[in-house]
């Protein structure tokens, strides 16, 4: 029976994560898990030298040698990226074994989940994902999205947040209100805002438009 899978957006930033590997899959794995707030910890006989350094500025736990079965415990969220069918087989035979989710790369059937493509500007992250089935239409599709929305996004929704937080703090307003002034933050022409006066400029503007309506 083919795979379905849930999209979830996953707290991991107190989440025991383990990378398995050293080679450039294994370095952008752990690059996002670092992106998304875990500190994992890696188990490789080689690594790359920009891991080493990534490793080595952040200080991550590093065990130098193949994976040894049980590695996986006390751990809830594994990366294998090891490029031995053996070794994969191993650990996701201890993943099932220990209720541990397991992301194989390039193994579909050997996941218990797959990572979307995704595009992160602050707190906006969108992804894109075809249940493993056109991942060469799916990176062509997160390249899309790169260009549709820009760095600029970051600092728009940092502001989106604040001038949410200035509505919800006003008393005995109204839902209706509430959602007039939401729509007149969206109507407002953020981005050049922000690149040609500042972002101190919008937050000023986002203090005015919230206390249009009283």
């Amino acid at each position: 029976m083919k795979k379905k899978y849930l999209p979830v957006n996953l707290d991991i930033s107190n989440m025991p994560a383990l990378v398995i590997g050293g080679g450039n899959i294994a370095y952008r794995k752990l690059l996002t898990l670092w992106k998304f707030g875990a500190v994992p910890d890696i188990i490789a006989p080689e690594i790359i030298p920009a891991m080493q350094v990534y490793i080595d500025k952040h200080k991550l736990k590093l065990t130098k040698r193949k994976y040894t079965g049980g590695d996986v415990k006390h751990y809830k969220l594994v990366f294998a990226a090891t490029g031995d069918p053996q070794a994969d087989q191993l650990i996701k035979d201890d993943c099932e074994e220990e209720n541990i989710l397991l992301n194989v790369a390039d193994v579909p059937d050997l996941c218990s989940f797959i990572m979307p493509a995704t595009v992160k500007r602050g707190d906006l992250v969108l992804s894109v994902g075809s249940g493993g089935n056109a991942p060469f239409l799916v990176k062509q599709i997160r390249k899309q999205l790169q260009r549709d929305y820009p760095k600029s996004m970051a600092d728009i929704f940092e502001l989106a947040g604040e001038f949410r937080e200035l509505v919800l703090s006003k008393e005995d307003i109204t839902p209706q209100s509430r959602n007039e002034l939401f729509e007149m933050f969206i109507s407002e022409k953020w981005e050049e805002i922000i690149s040609y006066e500042g972002i101190l400029a919008a937050r000023q503007k986002a203090k005015e438009i919230s206390e249009i309506i009283k």
